[in-house]
């Protein structure tokens, strides 16, 4: 994506965490907490939060290597102290929960699009040794001409995620 910015191949470009480099301006649309995701009869599920560290022996549940949630992953679990053993890989996210809820592992989750299937799917529990959050943002260049189209868009995404 950042390639494709910077080239000019798109004018605008959301994402997490937000695309930085050469001439790159990025707005901040939304900041979402990170939840440490584990089915109903895990050891840890009678508890709202958790010190990451702790699941340091778990096996943990993420996107293939390339994508957000497991760079996000990696690099909270990195901070904790340890390295995930990732034991599935998923190329599509909203497969995750479920896959926690049928006890194949762990996960490490923003709540963002999930919230009305957290009573059926998993435990979410706060993370509460380390900073477990991620930005989303809209990235730009900052000297490139925006088209009237592009302008739009832009505040129409400042717009929306202003109350998240």
């Amino acid at each position: 994506m950042q390639q494709q910015l910077q080239n000019s191949q798109v004018d605008l470009c959301i994402s997490s965490p937000p695309l930085t480099g050469d001439g790159i301006e990025y707005i901040t649309l939304f900041s979402e907490e990170i939840f440490l995701v584990v089915p109903y009869d895990h050891r840890f599920s009678q508890r709202k939060s958790i010190s990451l560290i702790e699941a340091a022996d778990e096996e943990f549940i993420s996107l293939k290597e390339g994508f957000g949630i497991r760079d996000l992953t990696e690099r909270l679990c990195l901070q904790a102290g340890f390295a995930p053993n990732i034991i599935f890989e998923s190329q599509v996210a909203i497969n995750i929960p479920d896959m926690v809820k049928s006890n194949l592992g762990v996960a490490l989750l923003p709540m963002l699009g999930w919230e009305k299937n957290i009573e059926r799917t998993s435990v979410w529990l706060h993370i509460d040794d380390i900073e477990a959050s991620r930005i989303t943002a809209l990235s730009y260049l900052k000297d490139r001409y925006l088209s009237s189209s592009a302008l739009k868009f832009k505040d129409f995404a400042i717009k929306k995620y202003e109350n998240i």
